[in-house]
């Protein structure tokens, strides 16, 4: 995405980076959507969903977005048709754990993908309802579960987060249980692939919060057109930031090249 100078420029360019060709394959891939605006049932998009791809070279891309007004397994199934339509043939590892409908899709379209939890949005929602001088003692004590060095760790952690906090967390204490299969799949792997997960999902956060300029915008935003020109600037002006491959990439990709084998292609 090229720097942009003003909003008149931006329709043409928002269509051919939305139908570009992609890269064939994609070590990982992080999904999510985002609500653009809350109780505007007359606009003809509401809600927001981004793909953010890791490169064969470590680098970060945004793979394209996608407005709609019903976030359902249909539409789910749509982003990743598109996706492969553009040139994806294999994705290695997915986080979109937690997602409704996203993991079946991905199960359909990309048969072969791993489907990891979203750890920067399963902390975020642990942490919403949260006193301000709770949240860095709940957040330590879920960074000691997903960073355990196996699931025996991670559980041992998740009882010792339930006698600390008991009753006074139990929206988080099931929140994470009910994730813990896709859990369990991302403490498989070592930490400098969970690290990578969790910058893409971190840019993924980062991005998708630049988003609530757009609430400040609502009235003049009643098209679809005219979303997608805004939505496109806000990820165009994140996407100027990503200049160097993710930290820890030649490690990451090694240890996935032994996993995946010949689904990686020999460079």
């Amino acid at each position: 995405m090229s720097r942009i100078a003003s909003v008149a420029q931006v329709p043409k360019e928002v269509r051919e980076w939305q139908a570009r060709p992609l890269d064939a394959i994609y070590p990982l891939v992080c999904l999510d959507c985002r609500q653009l605006w809350s109780g505007s049932s007359d606009l003809l998009h509401d809600t927001v969903c981004t793909a953010i791809g890791i490169k064969m070279t470590g680098e970060k891309e945004v793979l394209g977005f996608w407005l709609t007004r019903r976030e359902d397994a249909t539409f789910k199934r749509h982003i990743l048709n598109d996706l492969r339509d553009r040139g994806v043939r294999d994705v290695l590892l997915v986080c979109a754990g937690g997602l409704t409908d996203f993991p079946e899709a991905i199960s359909t379209v990309f048969p072969h993908t791993r489907v990891l939890p979203n750890i920067v949005k399963m902390v975020r929602h642990s942490l919403e309802v949260m006193p301000w001088k709770q949240r860095a003692e709940v957040a330590a004590g879920l960074k000691r579960i997903y960073r355990a060095a196996s699931t025996v760790d991670a559980q041992r952690h998740m009882r010792e987060f339930e006698t600390r906090w008991g009753n006074d967390q139990l929206p988080t204490l099931q929140l994470w249980r009910h994730g813990w299969l896709q859990l369990a799949i991302f403490l498989d792997y070592p930490e400098h692939v969970r690290k990578i997960a969790v910058t893409a999902c971190d840019a993924m956060e980062t991005m998708l919060s630049g988003l609530h300029k757009l609430r400040k915008r609502q009235e003049g935003l009643t098209d679809g057109n005219s979303t997608a020109q805004m939505v496109y600037l806000v990820l165009s002006g994140t996407r100027r930031g990503w200049k160097r491959p993710v930290k820890h990439w030649k490690s990451a990709l090694n240890h996935l090249m032994d996993r995946f084998g010949r689904r990686i292609p020999m460079a």
